[in-house]
């Protein structure tokens, strides 16, 4: 027979079973019918802990992205810009050691979104680090969308993979487009 006690101690996990250490258990024979004899043994209270402890908790919660975020500094919100090329610049903020983030941007909507150039400070000695998106550009060109006369709106995302995780930040613009004057 095996006895698995539960701990119940203040500052414990209420589901985490502790099981008694081998100098806790007076090792004493029950016999069944006088011909089988079953010892509590350290095999048995582990298999039962891994059956019936659940995940634990810090897998199961989620990270905190709070201040996750994104923003377009450049163009402001119903700026008047010229119709053609445009570059838009924006920073970026998310945990220092996530190296799985990524600025995209897009043209009214239009799939799929554009990677954006990483432009942070994030230097290494082998030049600057490809993945540092706390400042970052995006020009609008001709092989995706030229900026078109009347009104653009202009979105950039954050996506960040955490573990299993990920963080979506967006952030528009809606600049109009005009043509140049002659």
């Amino acid at each position: 027979m095996v006895i698995i006690k539960w701990t119940n101690y203040p500052f414990a996990n209420p589901n985490i079973i502790s099981c008694a250490s081998y100098h806790q258990i007076r090792l004493k024979p029950a016999s069944f019918n006088f011909n089988t004899v079953i010892y509590t043994i350290t095999t048995v209270c582990i298999l039962v802990m891994l059956t019936y402890v659940p995940i634990p908790y810090v897998i199961s919660q989620v990270p905190d992205t709070s201040k996750y975020g994104i923003k377009i500094t450049y163009p402001d919100d119903s700026e008047i810009v010229s119709v053609g090329e445009l570059t838009i610049f924006g920073t970026a903020k998310y945990e220092a050691t996530s190296n799985d983030c990524t600025v995209y941007a897009d043209w009214n909507d239009s799939q799929p979104m554009q990677r954006a150039i990483p432009a942070g400070l994030n230097f290494t000695e082998f030049g600057r680090s490809s993945n540092d998106y706390s400042s970052w550009i995006f020009t609008y060109t001709s092989k995706y969308h030229l900026i078109s006369e009347g009104v653009n709106e202009l979105t950039a995302k954050l996506s960040c993979d955490i573990g299993p995780f990920n963080a979506t930040r967006y952030d528009s613009v809606n600049v109009i487009g005009m043509p140049a004057e002659d």
